[in-house]
């Protein structure tokens, strides 16, 4: 099973008269502070917003966000975890974050992304790589 996250988003609002909700659905993700490796980040975050305890971390490569605008650059992983009991509202009050855990089949995801159900580019990004390294990931070879 794939392991979301949903939460809202002030861009999204802002939009959300031509886009839909502005409650998002997306993958685990936080800034890097100082002395954090992105590993450490990806680990950090899995908890603290889904509460989720990474079993492995596959690095799936770092790519500009947008480099005609900005130096940004994103490190993105598959997570393994045993989603069994994924679920729930998680996220830091600190941070304000109030995040709705849930899961879904691989497919039922991928078929979100074909419908256009799916509105920002990290996860659709995620979606596809996961499409094209699944069975390697079941292998154990990813």
């Amino acid at each position: 099973r794939v392991v979301l996250i949903e939460q809202f988003r002030a861009g999204a609002f802002a939009h959300t008269p031509e886009s839909g909700s502005p409650w998002l659905v997306e993958t685990v993700a936080g800034r890097i502070d100082k002395d954090e490796t992105a590993e450490q980040v990806a680990r950090r975050e899995a908890e603290e917003e889904a509460g989720c305890v990474l079993q492995q971390l596959h690095r799936i490569g770092t790519f500009y966000q947008s480099p005609g605008a900005t130096s940004e650059q994103i490190h993105y992983f598959c997570g393994i975890v045993d989603s069994s009991q994924a679920g729930g509202i998680h996220g830091l009050a600190s941070e304000h974050e109030d995040i709705r855990v849930f899961t879904c089949t691989r497919t039922a995801a991928l078929a979100a992304l074909a419908d256009g159900r799916v509105s920002n580019v990290t996860l659709a990004f995620v979606l596809q790589w996961l499409s094209l390294n699944h069975e390697q990931l079941r292998a154990g070879a990813a």
